[in-house]
């Protein structure tokens, strides 16, 4: 990245924090989510015990680990297509798209903000679990938690910049990407251990990369034992971001390309 596009790319970011600094109580609210759903499944969890996870206290550590990785991926698949569905409505896209940063790359910049709050909101969720739970963590594994958030964040930044292309052609995309989240944290044992899926839908938790990315944070987080590695689980969130980013990036360009022939791209 070239140093203009750097620059480019914080300003961006600047821009996103100012707006929500703007708004004096905003930041509550967004703090205010993770704190209601850790209250709540700490008293869900005095009524359950599940095997696979031991005792109550077990289970509130296994579903906080899981809501930390779940809200990075709801940042990097969801937030891009809903800036970009505001900045049309706003018609502050126009400034973008002919400006010599380009659409193409402030599409990716828009990326960095959102994932970034969310990656501080998993970090706020643990640290919650770690005063009302029984989620304790030693210093080194929070520490390692950050950039497990953040590998999250990379695997899956790809499917945010392909919701940003549909965006573009089909304007509303909000319905198709909530469907997959939804399915990734089902598949994934967010909530639940896998192993309570039905066989015929388990396979499912084997092929998406978001059972690696949540069995990594709790693995650090709750002790969980891993069926295979930390690097080789760090391994396959690499490869579907190798895999899936040159995608995304040309599903980009093409959607972009489409918007500008048909003269659409800042239409609401």
């Amino acid at each position: 990245m070239s140093r203009a596009a750097w620059r480019a790319t914080q300003a961006m970011v600047l821009r996103d924090l100012r707006i929500l600094l703007s708004y004096r109580f905003r930041w509550i609210s967004i703090l205010l989510g993770p704190a209601v759903f850790v209250v709540l499944f700490y008293y869900v969890s005095r009524l359950v015990v599940v095997e696979s996870v031991g005792s109550s206290d077990g289970y509130f550590s296994f579903v906080i680990t899981g809501m930390a990785g779940l809200a990075v991926l709801t940042a990097a698949v969801s937030e891009v297509s809903t800036t970009l569905r505001n900045e049309q409505i706003a018609g502050t896209l126009e400034r973008l798209a002919t400006s010599a940063f380009g659409p193409l790359r402030a599409c990716v910049a828009m990326t960095v903000y959102p994932v970034l709050q969310a990656m501080v909101v998993g970090m706020v969720t643990i640290l919650m679990g770690m005063a009302i739970g029984n989620l304790r963590p030693g210093l080194p594994e929070l520490v390692a938690a950050v950039p497990a958030l953040a590998l999250v964040a990379f695997a899956f930044a790809p499917l945010g910049l392909l919701a940003a292309a549909l965006t573009f052609v089909v304007r509303q995309a909000t319905m198709g990407v909530t469907l997959m989240i939804t399915v990734f944290s089902v598949v994934a044992g967010v909530y639940f251990p896998i192993s309570l899926l039905p066989e015929w839908i388990r396979w499912t938790s084997d092929v998406q990369p978001f059972t690696p990315a949540v069995g990594i944070l709790r693995h650090l987080l709750a002790t969980s034992p891993l069926e295979g590695s930390v690097w080789g689980d760090a391994a396959r969130l690499a490869a579907f971001t190798v895999v899936l980013l040159p995608l995304s990036l040309i599903a980009l360009r093409a959607a972009l390309a489409h918007a500008r022939a048909r003269g659409t791209m800042t239409e609401y």
